[in-house]
């Protein structure tokens, strides 16, 4: 499919403040309800003040999610230094796209390309 934030027409869903496993329910039911809301999701992660591992898992569970319906998931640079430290400490970047998508994308991939 080759999806990008730039590519993408949908929804934007706008996650702020503190994605760690105190709120990874609420978090989950947002996710869950802009895909099932139908076409692409863009995240904007610009004003997200603390990440764990948590929340990084929610947004790999979600992009498979988005893939296997044929939806683009993408994250709208640029990318909180919260986000990222996290990404880069739990080694979640990628140079290879991920064994279950299709095109082997990884939403990982894509944002340690784009920053």
């Amino acid at each position: 499919m080759g999806c990008s934030a730039e590519h993408a027409q949908g929804k934007t869903l706008e996650i702020e403040g503190e994605c760690t496993l105190d709120r990874a329910v609420e978090i989950k039911s947002q996710l869950l309800e802009a895909l099932q809301d139908g076409g692409d999701l863009i995240l904007n992660l610009d004003k997200v003040t603390a990440v764990d591992l948590s929340f990084l898992q929610l947004l790999c569970a979600a992009h498979r999610a988005a893939l296997r319906s044929g939806k683009c998931f993408a994250i709208h640079p640029p990318h909180s230094a919260p986000f990222i430290e996290a990404a880069e400490g739990a080694g979640f970047f990628r140079t290879m796209g991920c064994q279950d998508a299709l095109d082997k994308e990884c939403l990982f991939m894509e944002v340690s390309e784009n920053g």
